[in-house]
């Protein structure tokens, strides 16, 4: 019986009722179409969301290439930072050599107490500009999760949102109705009433 009940209220907008206005039939669909609306448009508008997400982590891992390059300063023996934020590494020189087998110079992080002639590994972008690695697979899979699933809420909260300002609307319709109905009827009943 538990069941009938709710699903009779979820339906009061269609049953046959002679006291029932258009506007309740009205609320009625435009409860429904929203409900549709932040379903659907919620998980297109996410999995579009995490689809840009991906192809850009895409063009970063195609921009940028791994080489090898070597310290050419002994790092120092301490982290700078001992706060306990960030990383522990420190910057030291290196050089590393482009296809063309020119010579470039910079500087990068690596763990304290790195000797010099030490190879480690630098991400260079297509100009043999260092540059930052790029995601990994899993940082990329949860960056693309997050922004789908933040980008889905927020289409959804804000279509559900907009049909609770509709149906706002619509009572406010609703009272300034009965309010000039009110006013036509209710002294008729005060006549009777005394």
């Amino acid at each position: 019986m538990a069941a009938t009940v709710r699903t009779g209220r979820w339906l009061w907008h269609w049953r046959h009722n002679d006291l029932r206005r258009p506007s309740d039939r009205a609320e009625g669909w435009i409860l429904l179409a929203a409900l549709a609306l932040a379903v659907t448009g919620g998980a297109a508008s996410g999995a579009l969301a995490a689809g840009v997400v991906v192809d850009s982590a895409e063009q970063q891992q195609s921009a940028r290439r791994e080489v090898t390059a070597t310290v050419t300063e002994a790092a120092s023996r301490a982290s700078p930072d001992d706060t306990g934020f960030g990383d522990d590494r420190v910057r030291t020189a290196i050089r590393w050599r482009d296809d063309g087998g020119r010579v470039h110079h910079s500087d990068t992080k690596v763990p304290p107490n790195t000797e010099k002639g030490t190879e480690v590994p630098l991400w260079i972008d297509r100009d043999g500009r260092p540059a930052t690695a790029p995601p990994s697979t899993g940082e990329l899979l949860g960056g693309a999760a997050a922004t789908g699933g933040l980008t889905a809420l927020g289409v959804a909260g804000g279509v559900m949102l907009t049909e609770r300002g509709v149906r706002y609307a619509l009572d406010r319709r609703r009272i300034r109705q009965w309010e000039r109905e009110w006013e036509v009827v209710g002294p008729y009943w005060r006549r009777k009433a005394l």
